[in-house]
């Protein structure tokens, strides 16, 4: 019989933002594979229709429940913070409610980012013996960006990770972000997970005209520092005209970007924007392109870099977070960050040697560690454990 684990996730697609989270319910998807798994998801909402509106869906091969509450604004800080603290544990509870007709009682409960969603874990723990463990992605632990600030936010976060029975994360540099602010626990590093068979190996013998150059990302100045990617094009199209940079994503910035690309003159000549892709789509473009470019200014493990491993593409990418965890001389070349000058000296040797990388080598790293088998397993043997132990 397979472990029933109740899903409680910070961030998930949802119809605000399909987006949000995604590399969330990458994880989950991988879970599920090996295990009986519902997520329940709550988020704040201006306008939703009701005090709670409550979501059921099956999607993919597991139920989902989303709640989501009406915003608090009565314009005090405090109290607003404090009512929609309440109303988020309220509507935990009520999406619990629905979920327990579909799903029945977990064996365990999986908690996707501090410290809010910890809270119905621990009440879960206590009232019904449900332990919990949790999974760290945020960027805010990463040396970078060190945003976890608060003397009482740290003094409950740490003592509500406590009470978990394993705390993983996605690289080691949040692993020694989070034990740096003073988190003690069982520490496993389990990185993102990437859909091999729908990231594919690109045609290695095919023709291009130019040499694609891609970028995936929600196209922010920051992290992402998009603006710095389409200096440094700008920059190279002085000294060559033999390539073009796809970008891919959607965000609250796309307009600005693609302004700021034509006030550049590279917009549809050198510069190409595609906005919001499906998974296969996105990697339909990885197939189509030589190599990647990221110029992240924090990055807790790009989900992008391992797609284009796993489609046999090299990468360039800034020295951050947990970055130079996966990419070496082997699979592309790391700069340190905000250096444009070096970026575009970088994309300009990429240019010339991308074809000098192994695409079945690149391949292989992606399948032998982040496959949705070798990440699922991995989560099994944490639950094995809890319950076992």
């Amino acid at each position: 019989m397979k472990i029933k684990v109740l899903m409680l996730p910070k961030c998930y697609p949802n119809y605000l933002d399909p987006t949000e989270g995604n590399y969330v319910e990458r994880h989950i998807k991988a879970i599920s594979h090996l295990s009986a798994v519902a997520v329940l998801y709550v988020h704040s909402d201006d306008n939703p229709g009701e005090r709670y509106n409550v979501q059921f869906s099956q999607e993919h091969n597991f139920p989902v429940v989303r709640v989501f509450f009406k915003r608090s604004v009565f314009g005090w800080s405090a109290l607003d913070k404090t009512i929609n603290l309440l109303r988020y544990l309220k509507a935990q509870n009520i999406g619990y409610r629905v979920m327990m007709r579909e799903f029945g009682t977990p064996s365990l409960t999986h908690v996707h980012m501090l410290t809010r969603t910890c809270i119905f874990a621990l009440y879960l723990k206590w009232a019904k013996g449900i332990r919990f463990v949790v999974s760290e992605h945020w960027s805010g632990f990463l040396k970078e960006r060190r945003a976890y600030n608060g003397v009482l936010r740290k003094r409950i976060g740490r003592w509500l990770s406590e009470q978990a029975d394993f705390i993983t994360c996605v690289s080691e540099s949040i692993m020694i972000g989070m034990q740096s602010y003073g988190f003690k626990n069982n520490f496993v590093v389990i990185p993102n997970v990437v859909d091999t068979d729908i990231f594919q190996m690109k045609n290695i013998n095919s023709k291009k005209e130019r040499i694609k150059i891609i970028h995936v990302s929600r196209l922010d100045t920051h992290p992402k520092n998009l603006p710095a990617i389409l200096r440094a094009v700008k920059n190279l199209t002085a000294k060559r005209t033999d390539f073009e940079l796809h970008l891919i994503g959607s965000g609250v910035e796309s307009g600005r970007q693609i302004t700021y690309a034509e006030k550049l003159g590279i917009l549809n000549n050198y510069v190409f924007f595609h906005g919001y892709k499906s998974y296969q789509e996105v990697a339909d473009f990885l197939r189509q392109s030589s190599f990647l470019v990221m110029f992240s200014n924090y990055e807790s493990q790009s989900c992008v870099i391992l797609e284009a491993f796993s489609c046999g593409i090299p990468v360039i990418a800034s020295k951050v977070g947990g970055i130079p965890e996966i990419v070496n001389s082997e699979r592309g070349i790391l700069i340190k960050k905000g250096d444009e000058e070096k970026l575009t000296e970088v994309i300009n040797q990429m240019l010339d040697t991308h074809q000098n990388y192994n695409p079945l080598s690149l391949r292989s790293y992606a399948l032998n560690n982040f496959s949705i088998s070798i990440i699922g397993s991995q989560f099994i043997k944490i639950y094995l454990r809890v319950l076992n132990s």
